[in-house]
């Protein structure tokens, strides 16, 4: 692939990610597998609109609203507050629909840049490497469709994204 392609597809991609606000809420099941191929599932749910997101994962749910703040709620029902003193954090899993707060465009406190960028079909592959050690290979599998990251692989894990849906209630919904 040649400059120019690599160019188009980062411009393309950067056109369908770009408006998380007026996106409708998305859902979907999230494939998180380490290093050893241990894999757990969670359930992500966000609101682009409102800013509001929720996470399910072994029993325990990280949500973020701006009314709330930032809430770890774990199995047991207990729940700490951190309000909106951390409201830039998010899970990994909640950071696939937020393509454009990933640590993936190698400014100065991301941890992977772009060596490449592939248009496959209407989504976009990149390749990415990290800063600290160019040894160490990434990808990310944006979707046109949704303006998210469907597939994120690095050498500490994988993120996938599975039935990715529109038209539910938003997170703060029960």
């Amino acid at each position: 692939m040649d400059a120019r392609e690599d160019f188009d597809a980062l411009l393309y991609l950067l056109s369908v990610t770009r408006n998380e606000a007026i996106r409708p809420p998305l859902a979907a099941d999230v494939e998180v597998s380490d290093p050893d191929g241990k894999r757990t599932d969670a359930v992500a749910r966000v609101d682009g609109h409102t800013g509001s997101w929720r996470l399910e994962e072994d029993g325990c749910v990280t949500s973020y609203s701006p009314g709330e703040g930032l809430v770890f709620r774990d199995a047991d029902g207990s729940a700490e507050s951190l309000g909106h003193e951390r409201n830039d954090w998010m899970p990994q899993p909640v950071q696939l629909f937020y393509p454009l707060r990933m640590r993936i465009w190698g400014g100065f406190s991301d941890d992977l840049r772009i060596t490449g960028a592939k248009r496959r079909g209407d989504d976009v592959l990149l390749s990415l490497v990290y800063l600290e050690d160019a040894e160490y290979h990434a990808s990310a599998l944006f979707s046109s469709k949704y303006g998210v990251v469907t597939e994120f692989r690095t050498p500490s894990g994988s993120w996938l994204l599975r039935r990715l849906r529109t038209d539910i209630p938003g997170p703060d919904a029960t």
